[in-house]
């Protein structure tokens, strides 16, 4: 008579667990890994992110104060027009002002290749990423502002002052000051520049204050202390 076997339960069972937690404890340690691994990455890009919207500040500040200066210009020469008021002598360098042109371009590339990998999952802030997007969504509505305002130097006011102003010199002959001052399309054509500039000033600090709000969110999370 042949004696049954006693299956040793209480080992299979403790075996078995232990097998079990080796397997949890694997794909714990590889998450760990994989979220630590996570986090550099996306250190990395806050980093880079931070260094763009600094430079994009910097470029920023500089169109800033360069459509200031045209603004200002442009001021000057409408209020020449109407009241004779302001400097003849200045009215060159109006007039040169109000032919120039500033582009923000900022540097995007950490930015286009965070969207392109599909790396803004790692952002593990919402506000971050709200900030990044409405920043990224201004820029778009600044630079088509400025490529209306650069037709309308392009197509109408640089052939204009070609055909009408001696653009080579420091100080325009009064007569041709005179006859400027007078001229309607001259003046139609300053009034339309005026008004694209301001619509674009508009814009630009629009795109400012996101810039801003980006730049205090992105400095916080690569300096969390």
């Amino acid at each position: 008579m042949s004696s049954t076997k006693q299956i040793p339960w209480p080992r299979v069972i403790a075996e078995g667990a232990v097998i079990v937690v080796s397997i949890l404890l694997a794909f714990g340690i590889d998450a760990w890994w994989e979220g630590r691994q996570e986090r550099a990455e996306e250190g990395r890009y806050i980093t880079a992110l931070l260094d763009e919207a600094y430079a994009a500040a910097d470029e920023l500040e500089i169109d800033r104060q360069a459509r200031d200066v045209r603004l200002a210009a442009l001021d000057s020469l409408q209020l020449y027009f109407t009241s004779g008021r302001g400097r003849p002598d200045a009215f060159t360098s109006w007039v040169n002002e109000s032919s120039s042109l500033a582009n923000f371009f900022p540097p995007t590339a950490a930015y286009d290749d965070l969207v392109s990998s599909g790396g803004l999952q790692l952002l593990t802030s919402d506000e971050l990423r709200l900030a990044l997007m409405s920043y990224h969504q201004e820029r778009p509505r600044l630079q088509f502002l400025e490529e209306r305002e650069r037709i309308t130097v392009d197509d109408d006011l640089r052939p204009y002052l070609l055909r009408n102003f001696p653009l080579d010199v420091e100080t325009a002959p009064a007569s041709v000051v005179s006859r400027l001052a007078g001229d309607q399309e001259f003046r139609s054509l300053i009034e339309v520049r005026r008004r694209r500039l301001t619509m674009t000033i508009y814009y630009q600090d629009q795109l400012g204050e996101s810039l801003v709000r980006l730049t205090e969110i992105l400095a916080q999370q690569a300096n969390p202390n």
